[in-house]
């Protein structure tokens, strides 16, 4: 015991301070805020349908007179347990936080999977496990860690396979990818990444013909597709249609078209919001609301998307650039200590300053900027954003010397690892306006492991130490 103990030292320190930290944050959340807060925009949607279930009502939010297709069902059902079994969400809440812990320990391993140096994987663990918006979502009843932990277990049987080979581990890793997708729907579309560098690597690999490339294919889909089938089927037998849910739909007619229509008039988000839930309310004759029972309704919502980006075009392209910015600089430092805690006072203005710069209201958003300069929330905000831009900087430069020195395994894998951002930073623009740093909360371990590997090499080549970059950061 004490051997292993002395083999594991680096891990068990980082779980330690994952776990200590969080709890931590929870101890200061009752103490200074209002436990209330943990509670953010989608939790009642959770909590209600996690009720029913353990009511035994079903999925659903109306007595189970009704199926409810908005959302999927995996973090509901994990909220369900807790309730069924001690009657309140306080287990699941502490299951989350050590969950939550265990991805900087899991982190660690995919650091040493891809031959990083101990060093390196136990700093970006580290700096995992104290980042503060990767902390306050981890005692939220908010899906983001679950999801998060899942696709990391995928993500490491994943990498295991190209390390060892064994189709166990590609079996493993599509059917956590299906179990993800139960959490959150954006993993049916992760299925295209996988297949590509799959087949990649196998067709790199010398010797290897062409069947066994669409073996690994054929056994990584079908394992992922007998685990995501059941809810297709569930919702065809209620709905008519072929679909996972109606998330899709809602966030681009409600969050995208709002944005472009926010843009395109000069108005708040919630302005143009409103303005397109009446007209969908009078083209359909039915409450909005009503798109959580019928999922038939989505092909109204996707039709009037389309529409509206069609038409738009122009505005589309500002809305892709502003999603871009706020997607890789935001961090919900200053919101956190407002929100939670009620820290800081946040500044009032109608619309944030970007968002008035690419309405083309530039003199109101250089008042909002004066006029708020000097605010402890503003500073905050500032450094926040240069943080970030600085880790997004380092992460580039680890990726550059990743895909300069790496042998066929870890190209594969840092291929990987860009169309993973890429895919990230490309969905967020259903989320329009609405982009902040929860979007990125799944690939945030990763992307601190990135940039740590990135400041690792530069240091290198700076101080010219190492013969080469690989004998300083790869084992």
């Amino acid at each position: 015991m004490p051997n292993v103990l002395r083999k594991h030292r680096k891990e068990i320190v980082i779980l330690a301070i994952a776990v200590s930290v969080r709890f931590l944050a929870l101890f200061a959340m009752a103490v200074f805020g209002d436990i209330a807060t943990l509670h953010l925009s989608d939790s009642s949607a959770y909590t209600d349908l996690a009720g029913a279930i353990a009511a035994g009502d079903g999925y659903s939010r109306d007595g189970g007179a009704t199926p409810f297709a908005l959302r999927v069902p995996g973090y509901p059902f994990y909220l369900s347990l807790s309730l069924y079994l001690f009657d309140n969400f306080w287990p699941a809440l502490i299951g989350q936080i050590i969950l939550a812990s265990l991805i900087p320990f899991f982190l660690f391993r995919i650091a040493l999977l891809l031959e990083f140096t101990p060093r390196i994987a136990f700093f970006a663990s580290l700096f995992s496990a104290l980042e503060p918006h990767l902390i306050i979502y981890s005692i939220t009843f908010m899906s983001d860690v679950l999801f998060t932990f899942i696709l990391l277990l995928s993500f490491l049987f994943f990498f295991k396979f190209f390390k060892g080979g064994r189709f166990l581990f590609l079996a493993l890793s599509g059917g956590l990818l299906g179990l993800s997708a139960y959490v959150r729907e954006l993993s049916l579309y992760l299925t295209l990444p996988y297949g590509i560098v799959i087949f990649y690597y196998v067709w790199k690999q010398e010797g290897v013909f062409l069947w066994r490339a669409v073996l690994s294919l054929g056994l990584f889909a079908g394992v992922f597709f007998i685990i995501v089938m059941p809810w297709f089927i569930r919702n065809y037998y209620h709905f008519g249609i072929v679909s996972f849910s109606f998330h899709g739909a809602d966030a681009l007619y409600l969050y995208t078209g709002s944005s472009i229509v926010a843009l395109r008039d000069g108005i708040s988000f919630d302005q143009a919001k409103g303005e397109l839930i009446e007209e969908y309310e009078q083209e359909t004759g039915t409450k909005i609301s009503y798109y959580e029972t019928d999922i038939r309704y989505n092909e109204v919502m996707y039709r009037k998307s389309f529409e509206l980006i069609t038409r738009n075009i122009p505005v589309v392209l500002k809305l892709a650039i502003l999603s871009q910015i706020a997607f890789w600089t935001s961090h919900n430092y200053a919101y956190f200590l407002t929100y939670f805690y009620e820290i800081l006072e946040p500044p009032v203005y109608s619309s944030p300053p970007t968002h008035l710069l690419f309405q083309g209201r530039i003199r109101e958003a250089l008042n909002n900027v004066s006029s708020n300069f000097l605010s402890p929330y503003y500073t905050l905000s500032i450094v926040g954003k240069l943080t970030q831009i600085t880790i997004v900087m380092l992460m580039t430069a680890g990726f550059f010397y990743c895909l300069r020195k790496a042998d066929l395994y870890r190209r594969t894998v840092f291929l990987f690892l860009l169309f993973l951002f890429f895919y990230y930073s490309a969905i967020v623009f259903t989320a329009g306006l609405g982009v902040e740093a929860r979007y990125r909360y799944p690939i945030e371990p990763l992307m601190i492991l990135m940039a740590v590997y990135g400041l690792c090499a530069l240091l290198s080549r700076q101080n010219n130490k190492y013969p080469t970059i690989s004998q300083s950061c790869y084992q």
